[in-house]
């Protein structure tokens, strides 16, 4: 996704990067690209996963440009109501949903060693898809499962409202995860 992105979007417009998987994901690419000028935004807070959509709408209101939103599944749900308000704005902005059923980015911190803790207070789990929600708020939508499907559908959706889902596994994210953070401890 990340490859794609900073190969694809339209220099100057503007990516926000959701908390937790979303944001080292990218940060795990940034240093390899000789990438396009972009805007590139975040914001981080104590929970930090509540209201993402909502402020990237802002930052196109601000800016009167096209965002894209790289998104995890859990922050989205914790931001529904902002899908309604996309379709109503009409605000050029592409989100971007890995969906890697909850994830699990708290295995890569220092609270696994404490796993009564993690399980089942912390981890969350689930099947879900989002295409749903997105017929529901009138949302364009499209499930990608390989990375040419997801270069094609990004291709198509940049600049739109749109909502493409990234199905990923959570086992080979905590891979790949676990070979960056070996690749630059060495």
């Amino acid at each position: 996704v990340a490859q794609t992105i900073f190969s694809e979007a339209p220099r100057g417009s503007g990516l926000f990067l959701a908390n937790s998987t979303a944001i080292r994901a990218f940060d795990s690419w940034t240093y390899t690209l000789n990438a396009k000028t972009l805007h590139i935004e975040a914001n981080r807070g104590v929970s930090g996963i509540e209201g993402l959509l909502a402020t990237a709408m802002g930052l196109a209101i601000a800016t009167r440009k096209a965002w894209t939103l790289v998104i995890g599944d859990i922050a989205m749900l914790h931001d529904l109501n902002s899908l309604i308000s996309l379709v109503q704005s009409g605000l050029p902005i592409t989100i971007v949903l890995v969906n890697n059923g909850g994830g699990r980015i708290f295995e890569t911190l220092p609270l696994q060693k404490h796993a009564w803790v993690k399980d089942p207070l912390i981890s969350t789990p689930h099947t879900l898809n989002f295409q749903g929600i997105a017929d529901m708020a009138g949302l364009a939508y499209k499930l990608c499962r390989t990375r040419e499907d997801f270069v094609q559908t990004y291709r198509e959706k940049i600049g739109k409202a749109a909502l493409i889902e990234c199905a990923q596994d959570a086992e080979a994210d905590l891979a790949y995860i676990s070979k960056l953070r070996a690749r630059k401890l060495s």
